[in-house]
């Protein structure tokens, strides 16, 4: 069986891409689909705070070795995942055959807009809330939309 790789975007789990790797995996019967969580989200360690592309994708790669995958591997990657997956194949392009990219430009991206209105959200809050409610009002608080703030917090967890 081949395995295909699914790396989740940014705050986002590996289970984010779960109905994805169910359909692949019905459509295509000799590929397994691997679900894994980047470095500093879902249930993996913590990032380290000089972490970059770089350490996701050579994490990425520790864990498929970690895991038993054979080279060449497929990779899909959603968002900052699809950065992780392209940055993987440039460290290592024997190990990767096939890189598929989702919702993000290969290119340089500006961090302009929304999304860099909300990493300066989540930079000005404090690492940890009491709960996941006091969560969500101060996202809004701070001028999220509840939509947001609730997409936000789906893979937040509990501490």
């Amino acid at each position: 069986m081949r395995p295909v790789v699914l790396l989740h975007g940014l705050l986002g789990s590996g289970r984010n891409l779960a109905t994805l790797a169910r359909d692949v995996v019905a459509r295509r019967p000799d590929v397994g689909a691997v679900l894994l969580d980047l470095t500093g989200h879902g249930t993996s360690p913590p990032l380290p705070p000089d972490a970059d592309s770089t350490t996701l994708a050579r994490d990425v790669l520790d864990s498929t070795r970690a895991l038993g995958l054979t080279p060449p591997l497929a990779i899909v990657g959603h968002s900052l995942g699809g950065r992780v997956a392209l940055r993987a194949r440039w460290l290592e392009p024997a190990a990767i055959e096939t890189v598929i990219v989702l919702d993000i430009p290969p290119g340089p991206l500006p961090a302009t807009g929304e999304v860099a209105s909300v990493l300066d959200v989540l930079l000005r809050l404090p690492e940890t809330m009491p709960s996941r409610a006091e969560a969500r009002a101060a996202l809004i608080a701070e001028g999220l939309a509840p939509a947001l703030a609730d997409w936000l917090l789906l893979n937040g967890e509990a501490r």
